[in-house]
């Protein structure tokens, strides 16, 4: 009987007996920023004898397994060893690995096995991280969390560090009634368009935990929080493009760009209007190869005045081919 034929009659085989449903999720506790070991079986749904190749995590940074191609008989069963890394984790996640098996040279397809991870921690934190703040520049952001442990001791108190200290940024954690909460309260105000991250470290004890919030800082006129970066050959020019919002005045005008980098070179800038929609169109031009991490200007005016947006820019200059 030719390999093909019996991998057909094998996956009929496991068809008509209902073992091709998905499979009972599998349920595992493991502790906050832990790795934890656990065994389960993985088992042979086909009729006949089969190799369990390996087995594929849909996570690789949080599922290890190492396994040497091992034969189980029909409708048996083997033990395997999983290491799940909860490092920064704080909140329950799910899962699956998929096992791979063969026989004699030909792969068979089974259902991944999904696995639903619930993790310990030492800390509940409310409400939770948010994934992305938004905010203009110079508005003033306040983030106030409820911190509550789940071994609160009179002698143990809770501290934070910013592992970033800048100026507008600021943290404090403040205790409450009870021994196991504090209130934890960070504030911060960013001049200039960008991305921005407050990362932050709060100790208890001989327990600690990093988080990080990112904030998304634009400017009341503009819609980017910055200038797109990329690739450029040397010499040659690219266009960038700023979105301006639409609330911004009907009066703005865009007097001038620079950029500090003396390498960069700002060979256009005009103000484009296309029906409601105004954009800033960026002509940027270097001889200088690398990467320049660097910033562009905007001098800008209204009604009201004039002032400078200053937007990050990265950009890649290669030698022209």
């Amino acid at each position: 009987m030719s390999a093909i034929l019996r991998v057909i009659l094998l996956v009929t085989a496991l068809i008509r007996a209902g073992a091709w449903a998905q499979t009972v999720p599998v349920d595992i506790t493991v502790s906050e920023d832990a790795v934890t070991v656990c065994q389960f079986n993985i088992t042979n749904p086909f009729p006949e004898p089969v190799t369990l190749v390996d087995i594929t995590p849909a996570c690789r940074s949080c599922v290890h397994v190492a396994l040497s191609p091992t034969e189980i008989p029909a409708q048996q069963s083997l033990a395997i060893t999983l290491e799940i890394d909860a490092s920064l984790r704080t909140s329950d996640f799910s899962t699956s690995i998929q096992p791979n098996f063969a026989r004699q040279g030909a792969a068979l397809a089974t259902p991944p096995i999904a696995i639903r991870v619930h993790v310990v921690t030492w800390m509940k934190m409310d409400p939770g991280m948010h994934a992305i703040i938004r905010t203009h520049c110079g508005t003033p952001i306040s983030l106030r969390h409820h911190l509550t442990v789940t071994d609160g001791q009179a002698d143990k108190v809770m501290q934070c560090e910013l592992l970033s200290p800048r100026d507008g940024v600021s943290a404090k954690v403040t205790p409450t009634s009870s021994v196991d909460a504090w209130d934890l309260e960070v504030a911060a105000s960013f001049p200039n368009p960008g991305v921005q991250q407050i990362p932050l470290t709060v100790k208890y004890g001989d327990k600690q935990r990093h988080m990080t919030w990112v904030v998304l800082v634009t400017d009341p006129w503009f819609s980017d929080a910055a200038i797109a970066g990329g690739v450029l050959p040397s010499g040659e020019s690219c266009e960038r493009i700023i979105a301006i919002e639409k609330g911004a005045s009907g009066a703005l005008v865009i007097v001038g760009a620079h950029c500090p980098d003396p390498a960069i070179r700002i060979t256009e800038c005009r103000l484009e209007t296309s029906g409601q929609n105004r954009t800033v169109r960026l002509s940027i031009s270097s001889a200088a190869i690398g990467n320049h991490a660097t910033t562009v200007s905007l001098d800008c005016a209204d009604g009201d005045g004039k002032r400078q947006v200053t937007f990050p820019f990265n950009l890649l200059v290669l030698a022209a081919k």
